[in-house]
């Protein structure tokens, strides 16, 4: 009742860059976005691929509990948040972060991190034409940032990294890194990235979006689990099990994401 009652006050202010957790919204989303911005013709082709280091577990509570101001069951929250948890028959005190697996949770999140667009300087026209000098898409605690050259880059990680000290949460060290579309990036579970064409684009590159190899690695463990679990069944349970899954690992392969669309419809069918 109380998700039911937040959610669409904050599903009306909430950035539209942002899709982790949010109705209507998701991955496929957020990858499309990324598609757009990062074109070969873009003007901002160094991107800050980000991770919010322990996002659920750190939230600041006073931070949270100012952004929700005067909500009638603001009382209600508080008292999650500090309700601690049960571990080895002991309780351990919250002090810090939002229930794990609590249904409010990953909104509280997303109501924790608006604002991210307005830290770094990124507004939008009457008609939706954003300014600024750089271009935000986050999913829940993972987000890249689109920024003009290599020194910008670097303003943008400070930036961030201080707007989400106020919030007590911090950037992971291991999975932010800076790097130039060229090179590419992983998001999501996809590998972005700018290829050399010299002789057939205008630009000398095209951008390709493919499954990142440790997508395609885990797909590989899946169906190893799948042939250990079926040991001793009949063949035809597990050739029913993974023929699925041997065609969708076939089709990643080979597969140049231009669509997102298409790519959506594709995982639909075989999963």
């Amino acid at each position: 009742m109380v998700k039911n009652a937040l959610e669409p006050f904050w599903e009306a202010r909430f950035e539209g860059v942002s899709y982790g957790f949010r109705p209507g919204r998701g991955c496929h989303d957020a990858i499309e976005k990324v598609f757009g911005l990062a074109r070969p013709n873009t003007t901002r082709p160094w991107v800050v691929d980000a991770d919010i280091e322990g996002a659920f577990n750190n939230i600041g509570h006073a931070a949270l509990e100012q952004a929700i101001g005067n909500f009638p069951a603001r009382e209600l929250i508080k008292q999650w948040l500090k309700a601690g948890y049960v571990e080895d028959e002991m309780l351990h005190p919250t002090d810090t972060g939002v229930p794990q697996g609590g249904v409010i949770s990953p909104l509280l999140l997303n109501v924790a991190l608006h604002g991210m667009e307005q830290a770094l300087g990124i507004s939008y026209t009457p008609k939706g034409v954003r300014r600024g000098t750089y271009a935000l898409v986050r999913y829940a605690d993972d987000l890249v940032v689109f920024s003009p050259t290599h020194e910008k880059a670097i303003e943008a990680q400070h930036i961030l990294s201080t707007w989400l000290g106020t919030r007590g949460l911090r950037l992971s060290g291991e999975k932010t890194h800076i790097r130039h579309l060229r090179e590419g990036f992983n998001f999501l579970g996809f590998n972005i990235r700018h290829y050399p064409t010299p002789n057939s684009s205008r630009s000398g590159y095209k951008l390709l979006i493919k499954p990142s190899p440790d997508s395609i690695t885990q797909i590989k463990r899946k169906l190893k689990g799948l042939w250990r679990k079926h040991v001793g069944s009949p063949a035809v349970a597990l050739i029913n099990e993974m023929n699925p899954i041997i065609s969708l690992l076939t089709v990643l392969k080979k597969m140049d994401i231009r669509s997102v669309h298409a790519e959506s419809r594709l995982k639909a069918a075989y999963l």
